[in-house]
């Protein structure tokens, strides 16, 4: 009874022949489980013990896509146990490379995406500059992508399509692409312009004149770069506009800069004006938020039409809150001076009539 049921035939194939065949899928799938939870224990134990992160990253990348590759490469044999056409063998090669390829693809990107995270980003993230931490997303993506678009191809290929008539498609297309992205492109190498001169980093206070917009640096990215402005509103700009603007700095000075021009009276004495000089000088010395170290600048410097012209330039330390250092001088000012009797000017005419 038993050997009369091993050999019936169905299909082309005995019970017998079968039954090896399933047994053959069985010891596969037992075969990459097992590898499977030699990774997961055995040797991730083992990885831990060593001083290096590389096999660490290695063994918890290879997990998996190795496991499903080695069953999927005991099935893809379980079938030579099977008497089949020339079609489905056909069919059956053909499955077996597409799933292998995308299983490849799969088990490369594992491996670049372990790589990038475990052991480029904790490098990036140990150096001064911000362009590694830039770059290395962009990177990381477009070699994914590269995997992908290469396993594609290698698939096409193997349904027998022409490669060269594919890739030179693509490259008219990409020039095609290239012609109706102009803008983009223009953004992109603005933005790789912007992280590797760097000009200014995220943090920055900077000025763009031409933009009439000064802000806060926000986000440097490869398209737009995003500016939060004294309102709190974010503005993105455009990085080839930006590149190709004039930007100042604001945080690289190392100190803030204010320049004061106070018209006083002409009925201002030469005494009331060497006084003023002196109140000047004092109030800003006096000031914590202002750098002693430098003197400031105060002289006489112009007749002008309604008003003797008196420049101030001195320095603030506080860059962040030099308004309110400023806002604090000038009030000392304007109350020394009115103590003291110190005209500001404001325009007027003098009209002489002759008889």
């Amino acid at each position: 009874m038993i050997l009369d049921f091993f050999t019936q035939t169905f299909l082309g194939n005995s019970t017998l022949q079968y039954a090896y065949f399933l047994c053959a899928i069985a010891v596969s799938v037992i075969i990459g489980k097992t590898i499977s939870w030699l990774f997961s224990n055995t040797l991730t134990n083992l990885a831990k013990n060593t001083q290096t992160t590389l096999d660490d990253f290695l063994v918890m990348a290879l997990r998996r896509p190795i496991t499903v590759i080695i069953t999927l490469v005991g099935i893809y044999f379980s079938f030579n146990l099977l008497t089949l056409d020339a079609n489905a063998t056909t069919w059956i090669n053909q499955a077996f490379y597409v799933a292998l390829t995308v299983f490849l693809a799969w088990f490369a990107t594992k491996i670049a995406d372990s790589f990038f995270e475990k052991i480029l980003k904790p490098a990036a993230q140990k150096t001064d500059s911000k362009l590694d931490d830039h770059i290395l997303p962009i990177v990381s993506k477009a070699v994914k992508v590269i995997i992908w678009v290469i396993a594609g191809i290698t698939i096409l290929s193997n349904f027998g399509y022409d490669v060269t008539a594919i890739l030179a498609g693509l490259g008219i297309g990409g020039l095609a692409f290239a012609f109706a992205a102009q803008k983009t492109i223009a953004d992109v190498f603005g933005g790789i312009s912007i992280l590797f001169s760097k000009p200014f980093i995220v943090g920055d206070t900077i000025e763009i004149k031409s933009l009439n917009l000064i802000g806060d640096v926000v986000e440097i990215g490869l398209r737009n770069t995003r500016i939060k402005d004294p309102d709190g509103r974010i503005n993105t700009i455009p990085n080839s506009d930006l590149s190709a603007s004039v930007v100042k700095n604001i945080s690289s000075e190392p100190e803030k800069r204010i320049l004061t021009n106070l018209g006083l009276t002409y009925n201002t004495s030469s005494k009331q004006l060497v006084k003023a000089k002196e109140l000047l000088a004092k109030i800003i010395s006096s000031n914590k938020g202002c750098n002693n170290k430098k003197e400031p600048v105060i002289y006489f410097n112009d007749f002008q039409a309604s008003a003797i012209n008196i420049q101030v330039i001195y320095y603030i330390s506080d860059k962040k809150n030099w308004q309110k250092v400023q806002d604090s001088v000038n009030m000392e000012i304007k109350e020394q001076f009115e103590k003291n009797k110190i005209d500001f000017a404001y325009p007027t005419q003098t009209i002489i009539l002759k008889k």
